[in-house]
């Protein structure tokens, strides 16, 4: 078999790294703080700038908020801003907070996408991720195509990191790797139950179909520990598109777990073994000849 595959219809990869904040100054934001940005200087000084609307600029939109520096931002409303060009705070610091009534305070996460992107970036206090996602008719990413983005876009978070609260991401608690695989109707998938000619593991309960019992869902799941730094789950589930409302099976494969030695190099070492994990679970899981047939080699 080819050493890598690219599904025809649709697959994607997950990257998520959980890091320490320790190394953050030692004074809390406010009393209580926790996680990333806890022991930035907080609502010491400065000025409050309330975000009132997800424009893109103008009064009240978070571009307009961060173009002074040494502001405390809070956020009024909540939602997804979708900006025409980055967004790049002035320099000095900026403290930002939320006032939306039965939202975790401070806020605990950041999205960022372009609709001329296929990654979507999520930030939260001790957590960055990066996904691929389809945007448009672009081509489904080689793993590693994604693997590059992952490293440049953690780079460039390092340096903000570094320039705007004088910390780093010094210690990686947990990584993730999760490989997602959509699999719409085909000449092996035309049933519900069909879906054991896809995925073979799974046959027994697809087998229990008859005349009086009729296939309606699955949602199977199993964990397997390789060694003492990666597990690997495996989730199996019918679904439709939320587009075209076209019934669908979805094959997940998440790898997790800690680098041996914490650090951002050991990162690098634990998701080449996660996706080697993963690529040799995928051949195990599913028909030799569905792979040949229906997932083109690389």
């Amino acid at each position: 078999m080819p050493r890598n595959l690219l599904l025809v219809l649709s697959a994607t990869f997950i990257f998520t790294l959980v890091f320490s904040t320790a190394s953050f100054a030692q004074l809390p934001a406010f009393p209580g703080a926790e996680g990333f940005g806890a022991n930035t200087s907080g609502a010491r000084g400065g000025t409050v700038y309330h975000v009132t609307n997800l424009n893109d600029s103008g009064a009240g939109s978070f571009r307009d908020a961060v173009s002074v520096s040494g502001r405390t931002v809070v956020f009024d409303v909540g939602g997804i801003i979708t900006i025409t060009s980055p967004i790049v705070p002035v320099g000095g610091e900026s403290t930002v907070f939320q006032n939306i009534p039965g939202e975790i305070f401070p806020l605990p996460r950041f999205w960022f996408r372009s609709n001329a992107h296929p990654t979507l970036i999520q930030i939260q206090r001790n957590a960055f991720m990066l996904n691929w996602r389809r945007v448009q008719n672009n081509e489904y990413p080689h793993y590693e195509n994604v693997e590059k983005e992952f490293w440049d876009e953690i780079e460039i978070y390092k340096a903000f990191i570094q320039d705007s609260v004088g910390a780093k991401l010094d210690v990686v608690n947990r990584c993730e790797l999760t490989y997602i695989n959509v699999i719409a109707r085909n000449e092996f998938f035309s049933s519900r139950a069909e879906i054991k000619n896809v995925l073979p593991s799974i046959e027994g309960l697809c087998n229990l179909q008859n005349e009086a019992r009729d296939l309606v869902g699955l949602n199977v799941s199993a964990i397997y520990k390789i060694n003492d730094h990666l597990l690997i789950d495996v989730t199996t589930k019918l679904g439709r598109r939320t587009d075209t409302k076209e019934e669908i099976a979805i094959l997940e494969i998440k790898a997790h777990g800690a680098p041996g030695d914490l650090s951002l190099g050991g990162a690098r070492n634990w998701y080449k073994a996660a996706h080697e994990t993963i690529y040799e679970t995928f051949l195990t899981i599913t028909n030799e000849r569905v792979q040949k047939e229906i997932w083109k080699p690389l």
